[in-house]
């Protein structure tokens, strides 16, 4: 745009008060290089004055109320001074005394607003001079627009000429307040909590029909009568042992009951329970103390267990052996040792690791209406992860078990704030699936 305006003499620049306020002083920028030409006319509208008048008394910040104080006294000075003639060699001052009386409504102004008055002022030069250059300088991007709209030149100064910013007492105190609330913020863990994928939401595979388990049974079974045949009342070197094999395979036929039952009972149980596993994380920079976790879960689940409450189930069989020419078999050699002391030592550790203190205290099931699980957590350090264990929810079928969420609700002792989130379960309905006859190790 200024080289457009190389070739131009004189040119008439109208003011606003973003620009007086925020920029080096009228007198100390050379116009006359910035804008190509070889005079400059600067023009202070009446609007200018009266927005300069509302910043000195009712701005927030101090130092705006500073500048419009002293931008009005320097322009009263050149009033007075008769100093508005010329404020720099070929760069003269004109104060416009009424408002314009260009019709607004014509223009889509309206005089309620300071910058369309700024606006109106400059169209009717425009009208009144239309072989005279006219720009329109300011800091106010809604000014900018809707000089640009109406065809009117306009320049943003350049970023060089801006004021530094000096803050006020206030100012400086608001920041000071504002880095010591971020340190306080620095210093609060940051808690989430998420399935063990890390992920708000999981997907479970379950059987779409009660029906397919009764086959499954079917099927393994077949399987284990044909692993598990009945012998031969003669040996391989032709000795007889009739009442021995008739033992045995009276042993095995009860093997075959007790394990169709086994599978029954935990083929149906486990196959209409959704395993998830959810993980407290802390991303702060400080360790979270005291943590209380509720989990609602929804009135499709009729149970919920910890790994150790779960039902007891029937256990697994264990097929009978067949016995040698003495009457004994390798497991009876083997159940000798159960009782040595290295057994009992191990038993021992086992126990003491599962009655010891933990981190996360065993949860709590309330089943007064919806089935709620709350879990106590000692502390979860920063940029760490804190398992809450293996949660089983139980539905009355195959068939109830749906998608579903757990709505959680996660109280810090050095958080002020609750947390509250959803985790969702999307559980999809196949045809086949791994059989499940007992729980994950």
């Amino acid at each position: 745009m200024v080289s457009e305006m190389r070739e131009l003499t004189r040119m008439t620049v109208f003011l606003d008060t973003m620009t007086l306020l925020h920029y080096e002083w009228i007198d100390q920028i050379d116009w006359l290089s910035l804008l190509g030409v070889q005079q400059v006319v600067l023009v202070i509208a009446p609007v200018i004055f009266r927005e300069l008048d509302k910043h000195k008394e009712s701005h927030p910040k101090k130092r705006i109320k500073t500048r419009a104080s002293s931008a009005i006294q320097k322009l009263f000075d050149l009033l007075q001074n008769g100093k508005g003639k010329s404020i720099r060699n070929d760069v003269t001052m004109l104060f416009l005394k009424s408002e314009p009386s260009l019709s607004y409504e014509q223009d889509g102004l309206d005089f309620k607003w300071n910058d369309d008055r700024l606006l109106a002022h400059v169209l009717e030069h425009m009208a009144e001079c239309p072989d005279e250059p006219v720009m329109i300088v300011s800091h106010d991007s809604s000014v900018l627009a809707k000089a640009m709209l109406r065809g009117i030149s306009t320049l943003d100064l350049p970023k060089e000429l801006l004021l530094p910013v000096e803050l006020d007492e206030l100012e400086k105190q608001n920041q000071e307040l504002e880095r010591e609330n971020q340190k306080l913020k620095n210093r609060i863990p940051k808690i989430g909590i998420c399935f063990d994928n890390g992920k708000k939401h999981t997907n479970i595979n379950m059987l779409a029909s009660s029906n397919l388990l009764q086959s499954a049974v079917e099927k393994r079974m077949a399987s284990i009568t044909e692993e598990f045949a009945p012998i031969s009342p003669y040996s391989a070197m032709g000795i007889t042992q009739t009442d021995m094999v008739s033992s045995h395979n009276s042993r095995l036929q009860q093997f075959f009951k007790e394990y169709e039952t086994y599978l029954k009972e935990n083929l149906e149980f486990w196959h209409r329970v959704a395993l998830v596993q959810i993980v407290l994380r802390n991303t702060g920079n400080t360790p979270a103390n005291d943590l209380d976790v509720i989990l609602a879960v929804p009135d499709s689940v009729i149970a919920a267990y910890d790994s150790k409450t779960l039902p007891r189930l029937a256990s697994k069989p264990k097929p009978p052996k067949a016995r040698g020419m003495f009457g004994y078999d390798s497991d009876m050699f083997a159940s000798l040792s159960v009782n040595s002391p290295n057994v009992q030592m191990v038993r021992a550790i086992r126990e003491l690791n599962d009655s010891s203190t933990s981190n996360v205290e065993r949860p709590i099931f309330y089943t007064e209406s919806l089935i709620e699980v709350h879990y106590h957590i000692k502390r979860v350090k920063h940029n760490l992860d804190v398992p809450l264990g293996r949660l089983y929810l139980e539905f009355a079928s195959v068939e109830a078990a749906d998608s579903f969420s757990i709505a959680c609700q996660v109280t810090v002792g050095n958080v002020p704030d609750e947390i509250n989130t959803k985790l969702n379960v999307r559980v999809e309905k196949v045809a086949d699936i791994p059989l499940l006859e007992q729980a994950e190790a």
